[in-house]
C-alpha cells in the first residue's frame, strides 16, 4: 500500500512543484480570467441534488435549451442537416431504418464543442447540456405540431418550461416516447 501511495503521489508531487514555481498574482488572474459560460454554471447549480427550487429548474432548463439552440444554428450554418430535424423525421417514420437514425451519432456536435466556451473539466457538463436541449427542441417542434393540428396554440418556451420543471420525467423520456 505504501508504495502506491508514493508512485501516485510523485504525480501530483511533479505537478506541484511546477505549480509553485509560478506567482501567487498570475496564478489567481489565470483562474479569474478564465472565461466559462454562464449556462454550464446555471446546469451545475442544479445537478446533483435532491430538492430543486423551480427557479433552478427552469435556469438549467433553459440553458440547456440556449445550447442546444446554438448547435442547431451550428448545423445549419455549415448547411447540414440539424439533429433536431433529423430526429423529429426519424420521430414520425414508420420506416425501421430511418427510426433506427435516432440512435445515430454524427460526430458534429463534439467537432464544434470549441464553439461554447467552457473549462475542459466541464466538457461532459456541455455535452449533456447541448443533449438535453437538443431533446426539448425535439419536444417543441413536435409537441407544436400536434398544438397546430389540433387547432391549438403553440409555445415553444411554455412546453420547454414544462419540461424543465418536470426535469425527472423529461430526463427519462425517449426519444421514441415524444408523441
Amino acid at each position: 500500500m505504501p508504495i502506491k501511495l508514493v508512485a501516485s503521489s510523485i504525480v501530483g508531487l511533479c505537478w506541484l512543484l511546477e505549480f509553485s514555481k509560478k506567482e501567487p498574482a498570475g496564478v489567481i488572474y489565470s483562474k479569474r480570467s478564465q472565461r466559462k459560460d454562464r449556462r454550464i454554471e446555471d446546469i451545475q447549480r442544479v445537478e446533483g441534488k435532491r430538492r430543486l427550487n423551480n427557479v433552478d429548474k427552469i435556469f438549467r432548463g433553459f440553458a440547456q435549451r440556449s445550447m442546444g439552440l446554438q448547435l442547431t444554428r451550428l448545423q445549419s450554418a455549415a448547411k447540414v442537416k440539424t439533429r433536431v430535424d433529423e430526429l423529429c423525421e426519424s420521430i414520425n417514420s414508420s420506416d425501421p431504418q430511418v427510426r433506427a437514425r435516432i440512435q445515430r451519432r454524427s460526430g458534429f456536435t463534439t467537432k464544434k464543442l470549441h464553439h461554447f466556451c467552457f473549462l475542459p473539466e466541464d466538457r461532459e457538463v456541455v455535452l449533456r447540456g447541448i443533449n438535453a436541449g437538443v431533446k426539448q427542441l425535439v419536444l417543441e417542434e413536435l409537441l407544436g405540431r400536434r398544438l397546430e393540428e389540433a387547432g391549438q396554440l403553440n409555445q415553444p418556451a411554455a412546453i420547454s418550461s414544462i419540461a424543465a420543471l418536470n426535469i425527472s420525467a423529461f430526463s427519462r423520456l425517449h426519444f421514441e416516447e415524444i408523441p
